[in-house]
């Protein structure tokens, strides 16, 4: 970092994507958070989130809620991946293309296990738009579930809070007044500036046919004799890292399957 701030060399030279990390939320983990935790996840309600999220079936939805309480009540889990980078990243600028002089330090905050679903839908079966971006409806329902929103609002406080006054980065920061001073301020940053990391997984889920699923545990869809899925779309959760490594899995599973039936 010392190369970097100044004689613009190092490692922080070569790409403005340098490091992440994966981290749990320790607010949650006082006293006073897990109070507030317990509050927050009182409020979970499955047969209300499969009407706010349609297509989605009750036992699904519980079994999410399930899933993402057991994470954040761990305080060894990871809550949210923290993406650190050597440039200035507009997340709200006047523009998406506007860049501010001097040096600059971005965090980026993604929510590592969501509860919000989106859709997509096929529009047209005509051939011509087959592999091109139309015939095809796309709703990502960002923040749609309530506490997606609730999470992501106290990462950008721990990240101001904590990551941002921690060494060696604290020291190469300028002096600043502490922005977010309440939650409220902290959502409301959240709602004008969140965007997704476009690792789109669930489509086509691997998970019984009565929770929603698609495909079966080899990977054919319900219904029909041979034709599989072998994307991410059969993942019925977010993984918490890349997804790439999770589909290279999934299609040497998908052609050991196919291998086998033909052998």
């Amino acid at each position: 970092m010392q190369d970097y701030g100044t004689k613009r060399t190092g490692p922080l030279s070569t790409s403005n994507l340098i490091k992440m990390a994966q981290l749990p939320l320790p607010e949650f983990h006082t006293e006073d958070g897990r109070k507030e935790l317990d509050q927050l996840l009182s409020a979970l309600d499955p047969a209300s989130d499969a009407h706010r999220s349609p297509q989605t079936t009750s036992a699904f939805a519980a079994a999410h809620e399930t899933f993402v309480r057991s994470i954040l009540t761990d305080p060894s889990e990871a809550v949210g991946n923290y993406i650190f980078g050597s440039a200035y990243a507009p997340f709200d600028a006047p523009s998406p293309t506007y860049r501010a002089p001097g040096k600059h330090v971005s965090v980026a905050i993604e929510l590592s296990h969501p509860l919000s679903r989106g859709s997509v839908h096929i529009t047209s079966a005509a051939p011509e738009k087959a592999g091109t971006n139309e015939g095809v409806s796309v709703d990502c329902r960002y923040l749609s579930h309530p506490l997606d929103l609730e999470v992501l609002a106290r990462q950008v406080r721990f990240t101001e809070d904590i990551i941002s006054r921690a060494e060696p980065l604290t020291r190469h920061l300028k002096p600043y007044n502490k922005r977010f001073t309440d939650l409220e301020a902290a959502k409301d940053y959240v709602r004008r500036t969140a965007d997704g990391a476009y690792h789109y997984t669930g489509t086509c889920s691997m998970m019984p046919r009565a929770m929603g699923g698609v495909v079966d545990n080899r990977l054919r869809v319900y219904g029909c004799s041979n034709l599989r899925v072998c994307d991410a779309s059969v993942v019925p959760l977010e993984p918490t890292a890349n997804p790439q490594a999770v589909v290279y899995a999934i299609a040497e599973l998908g052609a050991s399957f196919i291998k086998e039936d033909i052998l």
